[in-house]
């Protein structure tokens, strides 16, 4: 066999390139050889009978996620692929894993699903929500009525049906054990990580190297597929514009990075206050996709709409111009400014009639923080900006509230994605003072952007330093009138009726 015919077999061999490339390839072949012709055995016939030959003869199936937009415009999830999707938190990550793995598993395909954050009874909580198109927290908080529950009842039947395997108890060490025992024992197909940087955490850089090398190990040797989700940088914040991730903002490790299929960042341009594209079309619930790495092909952007209150990822029919026109410099204080007018409007409305509401409330919307403030400040800014991670980072103390740091930020999250569900993407803050038994300690009232529901917290500084964040449950804010509405606390423990089903 010729050098050239050995470089063209190579070429169609290749399963990391499409059929277009391999096309490409051959023809600098042709162009760069001497004679300027195929030999015989290599008419256009011939190499796109190899080409279908070498795509049927592949033993990497597909696994069906029931998005077309997806399965189309991604190549589908691939047996062994490992695909990254993250976003900035309350972009709906966690709600596209869950409505992948549904799908997934209405399909008899056995998924196993690794909570690093969330308890296993509140991931059965969401798949369920998902399946009966129920809000979450309407389950969490047993609120349910008397058509939702005949749906949840047919919800636990459809669940029980299917191989969702979960744990939340794993640690990073005992992983790679913990998915080979399931995978050959369950048959798993896919395995969720909800989220990578979970298993990171306190772990030395060859440690982190070590996990990642495992996945990958695993999901060649067993093909099977993970969705791994992954936190995103806030610095996409920071940059302004319309705020889109990029790939370096993904926090992964050099391996993990290098042999995912794909990296996808979920973006939402309703979270920050975007409602229109620069040509004027509603971007209500729109969910967008963007595939960023793409190991098989090319990049695309996919289109889905999302229903919070739903608990449900749906296709999108037709698609949306993809510029949605914002210079912000800042995420946040820029991009809100619409936001912030309606807000003042229902103030007003409320009852608050002084035009210099802003010096006189401390009502404030989140500005850009510079390095020169203090620590206190940067919690502040932190906490209107649902900044979890910048919190666990500037908050030195070793207990908050009375409870280990971790619980606390736990807590607080966990209240954050209530504010979240319900459509606030930042916090306004009125200046307090507790009027009981901390009298006269400060602190502020946060108020969501949009519901104008609010939580409490008290700011002790002794010698300067900010020593602990408790709520207050008798807060004072002087002379406003200011009407909020229900308050949130970050103390609410959760009682679950012994009738629900399951």
């Amino acid at each position: 066999m010729t050098t050239f015919q050995n470089k063209v077999r190579a070429i169609l061999s290749n399963k990391k390139i499409t059929a277009e490339q391999k096309l490409a390839e051959i023809n600098k072949l042709i162009e760069n050889d001497p004679q300027k012709a195929l030999p015989p055995t290599f008419s256009a016939e011939n190499i796109l009978g190899e080409m279908q030959k070498n795509e049927f003869e592949s033993d990497i199936k597909t696994i069906n996620t029931d998005f077309n937009a997806l399965n189309i415009l991604f190549g589908g999830l691939q047996e062994g692929a490992i695909w990254v999707m993250g976003g900035r938190p309350g972009m709906g990550t966690s709600q596209l894993q869950i409505s992948l793995c549904k799908n997934i598993l209405a399909h008899d395909n056995a998924v196993l699903y690794i909570s690093t954050e969330k308890s296993g009874q509140y991931i059965i909580q969401r798949f369920l929500a998902t399946i009966a198109g129920i809000n979450v927290e309407t389950i969490v908080k047993n609120q349910i009525n008397f058509d939702q529950k005949s749906r949840l009842n047919i919800a636990v039947a459809s669940l029980k049906a299917m191989k969702l395997f979960i744990t939340d108890t794993l640690e990073a060490q005992s992983m790679p054990e913990y998915c080979i025992e399931q995978v050959e024992k369950n048959n798993i197909k896919v395995i969720v990580i909800d989220s990578i940087q979970e298993f990171y955490k306190g772990r030395t850089k060859k440690e982190i190297e070590a996990i990642s090398n495992e996945i990958i190990a695993i999901s060649k040797k067993y093909k099977v597929a993970f969705l791994i989700g992954s936190q995103i940088s806030r610095n996409v914040e920071m940059r302004g514009g319309s705020m889109i991730p990029r790939i370096d903002d993904f926090r992964l490790d050099y391996y993990l990075e290098r042999h995912a299929s794909k990296i996808i960042a979920v973006y939402r341009p309703e979270y920050y206050g975007i409602t229109l594209t620069e040509f004027g079309e509603d971007t209500s619930n729109l969910m967008e996709l963007y595939l960023l790495k793409n190991s098989l092909g090319s990049y695309e952007i996919a289109q889905l709409k999302v229903y919070f209150s739903q608990s449900k990822i749906e296709e999108f029919e037709g698609s949306l111009p993809l510029k949605h026109g914002t210079t912000a410099p800042y995420g946040f204080a820029q991009v809100s400014k619409e936001n912030l007018k309606t807000q003042i409007k229902k103030l007003r409305k409320n009852g608050l009639d002084d035009d210099n509401f802003t010096i006189e409330t401390g009502l404030v919307p989140p500005v850009a923080l510079l390095n020169k403030d203090s620590i206190t400040v940067a919690v502040k800014y932190y906490l209107q900006t649902m900044d979890i991670e910048m919190l666990d980072c500037v908050l030195e103390m070793p207990k908050y509230q009375n409870m280990h740091k971790n619980v606390f930020l736990n807590k607080l999250e966990a209240l954050f994605d209530k504010f979240i569900n319900d459509g606030d993407t930042f916090f306004y803050t009125l200046k307090s003072k507790c009027g009981n038994c901390k009298k006269g300690q400060e602190g502020f009232t946060f108020v969501g952007n949009i519901t104008g529901n609010y939580f409490n917290l008290l700011f002790q500084i002794d010698n300067d330093k900010l020593t602990d964040l408790h709520e207050c449950s008798d807060i004072k804010m002087g002379k406003t009138k200011v009407l909020l509405n229900q308050r949130m606390r970050l103390n609410d423990e959760i009682e679950l009726d012994n009738d629900l089903p399951f």
